[in-house]
């Protein structure tokens, strides 16, 4: 009903950001920071790296009803040329308890390894290629059947650093390795309850997973993001609120106008509503796609800069939610130049003109 073509709104400059910052931000919020098996490490862990764990405690772990997975570890670091490269010999016992694999396979014969993304780029090598590892049992080549998540076990840091190679393997590169990690999973419900239980049973703690510290440090900024998209939502309500007042400012004629044919108070409610919404609506489509690719892409750049899943989701609910509280925020603020434009008396307006 207003003439004139709808001026440019400023606010989708901070839109832009805010969306990618909240995906992003959403993302990492759910990217399983508190998961252990999302990181490569079981849920908790039993033994102390040093000896081998005792016949009568593996005979626990095997048939006691609340563990529904248990898989063993043992460790060593080798070298590669001048670098030195932490790898874990593992072997499934029970369940299915195994690093996530990012491409390829585990390890199926002794001569295999797969290896964190971060050690096959500082290696520059990727599946399929071989490679010498020197240890304890001298020199040994291996192929790198995949890449893979690694857990964190005794020493090393896992995720993208490390590798894993099977029992046998493991027995290739150091003679004298023995399983002395249990890795377990407990059915679901009797986490802590079964944790204290079995403790006291086999008189070995059962000990949660500790967080790696590039885990520990996504932990600590997790929130920034969500701060930083904050703060943009709060200048794109200031934004908007000033091109609404401007706006309003600039078409009191066209209020006058509408007024003198009769428009009457609720009419200019609606239109500076009306307007607010639109405004609102033009950015969301422009935004939220922009925002998602961009958010992904920083999401993506966090998880393959650690090695860690690369399985990023849209968070659908929060961008829906972020949608609804744009558009009350924008009518919310349409109600002041609302205000205005309702007390604007058509007469003196159009005797200015």
């Amino acid at each position: 009903p207003v003439h004139g073509s709808a001026p440019k709104y400023a606010g989708k400059d901070v839109a832009n950001p805010f969306g990618a910052i909240l995906t992003a931000a959403m993302m990492l919020d759910h990217a399983g920071l508190d998961e252990p098996a999302r990181w490569g490490s079981a849920p908790f862990d039993v033994g102390t790296g040093g000896a081998e764990i005792p016949t009568d405690v593996r005979n626990v772990l095997a048939t006691d009803p609340d563990i529904a997975a248990v898989t063993y570890y043992s460790a060593v670091t080798v070298s590669v040329d001048t670098n030195s490269l932490f790898v874990a010999g593992m072997q499934p016992e029970r369940g299915e308890l195994l690093p996530p694999v990012l491409s390829g396979r585990l390890p199926q014969s002794d001569d295999e390894i797969v290896v964190g993304e971060v050690t096959a780029r500082d290696l520059e090598l990727d599946v399929g290629d071989e490679f010498e590892v020197s240890g304890p049992g001298g020199l040994q080549r291996l192929r790198i059947s995949g890449l893979a998540v690694i857990p964190s076990v005794e020493r090393g840091d896992g995720i993208g650093e490390g590798g894993v190679v099977t029992v046998g393997g493991l027995s290739r590169i150091d003679p004298d390795a023995a399983l002395n990690i249990a890795g377990v999973e407990f059915r679901q419900g009797a986490d802590v309850g079964a944790a204290k239980r079995l403790s006291t049973l086999t008189g070995m703690e059962f000990r949660p997973a500790e967080a790696t510290p590039d885990i520990v440090n996504l932990d600590r900024i997790r929130m920034i993001p969500l701060l930083v998209a904050g703060v943009l939502a709060v200048f794109a309500v200031l934004s908007l609120t000033h091109q609404l007042l401007v706006t309003g400012r600039q078409r009191r004629r066209d209020i006058g106008v509408l007024k003198a044919l009769g428009a009457n108070r609720n009419d200019v409610t609606r239109i500076a509503h009306f307007q607010a919404t639109t405004f609102s609506l033009a950015v969301i489509v422009l935004a939220i796609p922009i925002g998602t690719v961009a958010g992904q892409s920083a999401y993506r750049f966090v998880t393959n800069g650690i090695g860690a899943q690369d399985d990023s989701t849209v968070p659908l609910a929060a961008i829906a939610g972020s949608i609804i509280v744009l558009l009350i925020l924008a009518n919310a603020v349409a109600m002041l130049p609302a205000r205005r434009a309702r007390r604007l008396s058509p007469a003196l307006q159009l005797n200015r003109e």
